[in-house]
C-alpha cells in the first residue's frame, strides 16, 4: 500500500482534505483552544482534526496549530476534536471524539474541553464571543500519549512542534 508521509503521520493518497470556504463567501469560523488542566495534565490543548471527515492535515500539525481558524458554511457539521493534555511526552494524555454542531452564518466557534478524570475527557463546541455551549458535551476515553515509553529522542520528535507552526 502506497502511503504519503506528513511529518510523523501517515496519510493515505486518497485522504479527503477539508477545504476552507473562500473568504468572500458567507461563512462561520471554528478554531481550537488551550486551557489550564489538572496537575500533571497541564495545559489542555483542543484542536480540530477533521471537518465533515475532511482532514485539516496530520494530527500532529493540527495539534501544533490548534488556534488556526477554519471557515465553514452554515449548517450541520461533524468536527473530529482532538485533545492533548500535559507537557511533552513525560505526562501527556490524548483523546479524540466527533462532535456534531449546527453552525449559523457569521458564528465564531471554539472547540473546548477538559480532563474529567485520569481516564476520561469531556469535549464540546461553544460560541466564542458568548461562551454558550452549542453542541452536546461528549465524554470520551483519555489514553496515554503514544510517545510514552519511547526513547527520549524519538518521544521529543513525536511530541515537538518545532518546524510545524504555520503563520496564519
Amino acid at each position: 500500500m502506497l502511503a504519503l508521509l506528513s511529518g510523523c503521520g501517515v496519510l493515505n493518497p486518497n485522504t479527503k482534505f477539508h477545504e476552507d470556504v473562500p473568504a468572500e463567501n458567507s461563512h462561520a469560523t471554528i478554531t481550537g483552544s488551550r486551557t489550564p488542566g489538572p496537575r500533571g495534565l497541564d495545559p489542555v490543548t483542543l484542536y480540530v482534526s477533521t471537518i465533515d471527515q475532511g482532514t485539516v492535515g496530520s494530527p500532529k500539525k493540527a495539534r501544533c496549530n490548534f488556534n488556526r481558524v477554519y471557515r465553514v458554511t452554515p449548517g450541520e457539521h461533524e468536527v473530529l476534536v482532538g485533545l492533548y493534555a500535559g507537557s511533552m511526552f513525560a505526562s501527556s494524555s490524548v483523546a479524540v471524539s466527533p462532535v456534531v454542531v449546527n453552525v449559523e452564518l457569521g458564528q465564531k466557534l471554539m472547540v473546548k474541553g477538559r480532563v474529567d478524570s485520569e481516564k476520561t475527557a469531556i469535549m464540546w463546541i461553544e460560541d466564542e464571543p458568548t461562551g454558550t455551549v452549542i453542541s452536546a458535551r461528549i465524554t470520551t476515553a483519555l489514553a496515554p500519549s503514544p510517545a510514552k515509553g519511547m526513547p527520549v529522542g524519538f518521544a521529543f520528535m513525536d511530541d515537538s512542534c518545532i518546524g510545524l507552526l504555520t503563520p496564519f
